[in-house]
């Protein structure tokens, strides 16, 4: 079968990159389960008289998801097949260290490496900028801290070094997403919007999910920039596909259910006593 990798979903449709060249397909909704996501891998029908077509989804070594903005016991699914998530955070920004915790938690339950980044970095003084970054590795432990210069290309040199496969870009809107994303195609690519000045949150820049090739040596990256989240909840699925979920055995389901959700557990006991260690060394060498 050909296959092809989902570079941009449109209402009906998706944009896809095979070994002929890019195609746009066509997929009516309802016609595929699971849809198909931005970093996934679709196998194509180019022969049919009425256009290309996808005649199904490839199996996701990860899925990048959070729960349903709906408040409904559901998720969202964002990228597929994710090995790096960088949370951008914006040096100079009011972003709390809960939503930071949100974001590293959707990177650990995809099963993805998370890096952090810390955009704007120029904009902050460098004593300040320190205060900044000691904050976030406090509540990210484990978890490498980056900041981000635009005037400094050693900066993303260092980010760049932290990176592997499939690259995702997450933050919230204003964060500064763009701005790194730019630095690592080597082309202004993504629209830069201000924040608002009253109360420091973003205006959307960034509007689809899409996939772009890093020009390099070295390990081939794609990066996938991405719309502000402003509204983020931790998906309790899993780094399992809900429709091959639904089609398991009743044994294997209930183990697969049982191993996501202790996942999930597992990984927010291990941040919290990471935390714990933090502050009892702080403590006693303070």
């Amino acid at each position: 079968m050909l296959r092809a990798r989902v570079v941009r979903v449109h209402r009906g449709a998706c944009d896809v990159q095979t070994p002929l060249g890019p195609q746009r397909v066509e997929v009516p909704a309802g016609a595929l389960v699971p849809e198909p996501t931005t970093g996934g891998w679709v196998g194509p029908s180019l022969d049919d008289p009425v256009g290309a077509r996808p005649v199904g989804v490839l199996p996701r070594r990860t899925v990048l998801a959070r729960a349903s903005v709906t408040g409904r016991s559901a998720e969202h699914v964002l990228a597929a097949n994710v090995d790096t998530v960088v949370v951008a955070i914006g040096a100079p920004s009011r972003t709390t260290n809960g939503r930071v915790e949100r974001f590293l938690a959707l990177a650990w339950n995809c099963g993805a490496h998370p890096v952090v980044a810390l955009t704007e970095s120029d904009l902050v003084p460098a004593h300040d900028l320190e205060r900044v970054a000691e904050r976030v590795r406090t509540d990210a432990v484990g978890v490498e801290v980056v900041p981000v210069r635009q005037d400094d290309p050693a900066t993303i040199a260092e980010l760049r070094n932290h990176l592997r496969g499939t690259v995702v870009l997450l933050g919230s809107s204003g964060a500064g997403k763009s701005t790194p994303a730019d630095l690592l195609l080597g082309e202004d690519r993504f629209a830069v919007r201000a924040v608002r000045s009253a109360d420091g949150k973003g205006r959307h820049a960034t509007v689809t999910w899409e996939l772009h090739p890093v020009p390099g040596d070295g390990a081939p990256l794609v990066l996938v920039d991405t719309p502000g989240l402003r509204s983020l909840g931790v998906s309790d699925v899993g780094v399992f596909d809900r429709h091959r979920l639904e089609n398991l055995r009743t044994p294997e389901r209930e183990r697969a259910w049982f191993a996501g959700r202790t996942d999930a557990r597992l990984a927010a006991d291990r941040h919290r006593e990471g935390k714990r260690i933090a502050k009892a060394n702080r403590d006693r060498y303070s």
